[in-house]
C-alpha cells in the first residue's frame, strides 16, 4: 500500500507528460510504417520492437520498459498524449 501511494505521488500528470515527451521525442521515434504496424497489430509490433531494443541498446530497452509501464498504469493518458504527437 505504501509503494502504491508513493507511485501515485510521483506519477502526476505533469511528470508523466514530461517523461513521455522525452521518451517519444528523443528515444522512441517511429517511422510512418512503424506507426501503421503498431495500429494494425499492437501486440506483434510491441514484441518485435522490444526484441529489437534488447538486441540494440540497453538505454533504449529501459526507455521502452518505462514507456510500457506508463502505458499499463496510465493507458488513457498515454494514448491521449501519443495521439497528439
Amino acid at each position: 500500500m505504501e509503494a502504491h501511494q508513493a507511485k501515485l505521488a510521483f506519477f502526476k500528470a505533469s511528470t508523466c507528460q514530461h517523461l513521455l515527451e522525452k521518451l517519444v521525442g528523443d528515444y522512441l521515434l517511429l517511422s510512418q510504417d512503424e506507426l501503421q504496424a503498431w495500429e494494425d497489430s499492437p501486440e506483434e509490433f510491441g514484441e518485435a520492437i522490444l526484441f529489437l531494443c534488447l538486441c540494440v541498446c540497453l538505454c533504449i530497452c529501459l526507455c521502452v520498459c518505462l514507456f510500457v509501464c506508463l502505458f499499463v498504469c496510465y493507458c488513457s493518458f498515454v494514448c491521449l498524449f501519443v495521439s497528439h504527437q
